[in-house]
């Protein structure tokens, strides 16, 4: 029998009692040196998760496979700032005005404030990272954003892993900064709703299989979404009271007695019809205005609380993007919450897929070029001001390399929502699937879009650290007044100066994808920092293993070829100057690369009639892990329950691998610590290896998608795909230690039983995040 997932903690930290920010930093064990990298986003989520765990006792075991989800919506400070300090940097009136550029730079940096570590506090996911590091837990990490359905889908996913054994216990954290002016300035503008100023929050929740803690707690027993295209990205426009009635006959369980909390954003008319029987419980949300995703993570915690006395109780989520959710709890022990009864696993197959990559819009274009083993990396001086070029040395504020993998797009477009619907586009133009029924779109891109991050351009707060930019350089006030029009105009032209909801949030990219395309699909964002693409396939894969949905479309999409990431990456020493050579002797470091791919992802019973009758690609096995050891340093035990778990997932011999398309980032220890992982998860024997980030550069949330649709062709093809920049010396010295990678194609090694076509990839990321995916090619 299947277990059910059971709430056995929960914890809730309003911002005024996060506590001393030092002395949390050291229970924690951040380093000193990385404290200005720590905002107050990862300081509330910190102090959450500390007070929800220590009422749970979790043994090592418990602990190794302990997931951490964290739910996150909108811009958040450490981003506003570096985008902030970055861009003022660059503003010509200083050099102007008489002041020296390249003291402008360091100015702007003192002012705003800046640590070398400011791209890895930047990253949503640094803050399950940080958690999974703090309390050494070692299962999968990710962050993710539905705007106010953050909390249920997170919950969702958490069951998803708890009832497929996929984690011994899963932490979700929801958390809010204090609002900002232009956060509330958007809600007014596109609710018309007024409302306070929203104090920071974060709510947390711990939940274990039924049954593992004496304790006892609410059994999360069904989740149900209904999305309704047509109502635009963030729906807010109030349906007609019987549209409503009908939608939620849909979604409201046929469980008979049940208690209701949560349902106050419905007209009273909807409310009263189908669910009039039901006990209404008020929501426990307190302040007017914008509603975040700690209020509704709070009606949940709430909801679980209210079992101690109900046998049943119902939440139900008004959500953005036009959609409504359903979370229902039992009492622990009821006769209700038995266990379920295992269920035959669905196959989830992929059929259609869509990319653009540098340069290289559509499949076929990535197909060739992964074939044809040729970089596509250029110099990308025109993105970096002269003053801001430390030419080989780390400057913080500054890029020491530039050069990458770019997408050149006009002014005024928004690269990430442009790539991602023309990805999906063809993905979704190339299924042969019925697509109508319930449905995924998620996108793996940074949480705290670029277009939101420099919606605070044109404030007075802004204009005030201008001022004292000027006033370290010895310039006048006339420059900060042209270094304040300039930011405000680039923000404008850049797409950085979102606002509205619609903008400032990354689900709605997800949305405005849904909406494009027509799909009656929830609209998620997920981010883990370089293996995101990757983590968002693992959300869809258990949410169609499990039934839930019909089909996914899952995309990677990030541009990083900026200025702003330029020197981000610098300040960590992380590029190389000249190529990206996966696991090569003179490998020093990663080129960026823009890039985006989708996948639609079906279960095998709802494949189309065209695709049902050939071979298709599947998706066999994932494993998720997390280091828990350190946010730079890779941990080779890991990256290994990683690989291992994925094996055990798809039930295939390492031996019967055609080959693995590495994470393969050209860092000399990243490098060597993969090839160790690959050699204890499978063994003695030689094993072919690809990295396509020689060919397009690291596209960092899109690396996953890249390395997986990779893997996808070169099993319709045949062929092990190879590795750019790779001397001989380098070959032979692979080989000798049992790896096979190749400068040119090379066929599938021939096994007694026929061609092998099984095929694994590797995302790893920033903070020790780990997912290991195993694909094969198999008659339907």
């Amino acid at each position: 029998m299947s277990p059910r997932a059971q709430v056995v903690g929960t914890a809730v930290v309003p911002a005024a009692e996060a506590g001393d920010k030092a002395e949390l930093l050291r229970r924690n064990r951040i380093p000193p040196n990385q404290a200005i990298s720590v905002g107050p986003l990862q300081q509330l989520a910190l102090r959450a998760a500390e007070e929800c765990l220590a009422a749970v006792a979790l043994t090592d075991e418990d602990r190794a496979r302990t997931a951490v989800f964290v739910g996150v919506t909108g811009n958040h400070v450490l981003q506003r700032r570096n985008a902030l300090r970055i861009a003022a940097g660059q503003a010509p009136a200083w050099g102007e005005h008489g002041a020296e550029p390249d003291a402008a730079v360091d100015a702007a940096c003192e002012v705003f404030g800046a640590g070398p570590h400011d791209k890895i506090g930047e990253m949503a996911s640094s803050v399950p990272s940080r958690i999974a590091i703090a309390h050494r837990l070692g299962g999968r990490v990710l962050s993710l954003d539905a705007h106010e359905a953050t909390g249920a889908v997170g919950l969702w996913h958490a069951r998803h892993c708890v009832t497929a054994g996929a984690a011994s216990a899963v932490l979700l954290v929801l958390v809010d900064e204090d609002e900002t002016n232009a956060a509330r300035t958007a809600f007014y503008a596109d609710t018309g709703r007024p409302g306070e100023f929203r104090q920071g929050r974060a709510v947390a929740m711990l939940l274990r299989p039924e049954g593992a803690d004496a304790a006892g707690g609410a059994v999360v027993d069904e989740i149900r979404f209904d999305r309704r295209s047509g109502g635009g990205v963030h729906g807010y426009a109030a349906a007609e009271p019987e549209d409503l009635d009908t939608w939620l006959e849909g979604i409201v369980p046929d469980t008979g007695d049940f208690a209701l909390r949560g349902d106050d954003f419905l007209p009273a008319a909807a409310r009263s019809h189908t669910l009039a029987t039901a006990r209404h419980r008020p929501s426990g949300r307190t302040a007017a205005g914008s509603v975040r995703v700690t209020d509704t993570m709070l009606d949940l915690v709430d909801a679980a609380e209210d079992c101690r006395t109900e046998q049943a109780v119902l939440t139900l989520l008004g959500t953005a993007s036009t959609a409504l959710a359903a979370v229902m709890y039992r009492r622990a022990g009821s006769d209700d919450s038995e266990a379920a009864a295992p269920r035959d696993r669905p196959a989830v197959v992929v059929d259609g897929a869509g990319a653009w990559f540098g340069d290289r819009q559509g499949l076929d274009g990535f197909r060739e070029l992964s074939v044809r083993g040729q970089p596509c990396f250029d110099d990308l001086g025109h993105r970096v001001p002269a003053h801001m070029r430390s030419e080989g040395r780390i400057r913080l504020g500054r890029a020491y390399s530039h050069r990458g993998a770019s997408t050149e797009l006009p002014d005024g477009v928004d690269p990430v929502r442009h790539a991602a619907l023309e990805t999906c586009r063809e993905a979704v133009s190339r299924s042969a699937s019925d697509l109508s029924g319930r449905g995924l779109v998620l996108v793996a891109t940074p949480l705290g879009p670029a277009a939101g991050r420099l919606c605070d351009a044109d404030s007075d707060e802004t204009a005030s650290a201008l001022d004292a930019v000027a006033g370290r350089i010895g310039a006048g006030p006339e420059a900060a007044a042209e270094a304040r029009k300039w930011l405000a105009a680039f923000a404008e032209r850049s797409g950085a100066a979102a606002q509205s909801l619609g903008e400032l949030h990354s689900a709605s990219i997800a949305g405005f994808v849904a909406e494009e395309l027509g799909l009656d699909a929830l609209p998620v964002a997920v981010e883990a920092a370089c293996a995101s693409a990757l983590a968002a396939v693992d959300v869809a894969v258990g949410a169609l293993r499990a039934g839930d949905v019909d089909y996914a479309v899952v995309c990677g999409v990030e541009f990083p070829t900026s200025c702003r990431d330029l020197a981000l990456c610098s300040a960590l020493g992380m590029l190389s100057t000249t190529a990206l050579t996966a696991f090569g002797a003179a490998a020093d470091g990663f080129l960026p690369g823009d890039g985006a791919g989708a996948l639609v992802l079906v279960r095998s019973d709802r494949l189309g009639a065209a695709g049902a009758g050939g071979a298709t690609t599947g998706i066999r096995g994932i494993g998720g892990s997390c280091d828990a050891h350190s946010m730079l340093a890779p941990s080779a035990a890991g990256q290994t329950a990683a690989m291992s778990a994925a094996l055990a997932d798809a039930d295939v011999s390492p031996a019967s691998m055609a080959f693995i398309e590495t994470h393969g980032t050209g860092t000399l220890r990243g490098d060597a610590i993969e090839l160790e992982s690959i050699r204890t998860a499978y063994g003695a024997g030689s094993i072919a290896l690809s990295a396509v980030k020689s060919l397009v550069g690291h596209t960092f949330a899109a690396a996953g998608i890249a390395g997986l649709l990779r893997a996808v062709t070169a099993l319709e093809d045949g062929v092990v795909p190879p590795s750019a920049g790779l001397s001989d010396e380098d070959a032979a010295r692979l080989a000798d230690d049992g790896f096979l990678v190749s400068p040119v194609p090379q066929p599938f090694r021939a096994e007694p039983g026929g061609r092998t076509t099984t095929a694994a990839v590797s995302s790893f990321g920033t903070g020790g995040i780990n997912y290991h995916i195993v694909v094969d090619r198999s008659e339907t």
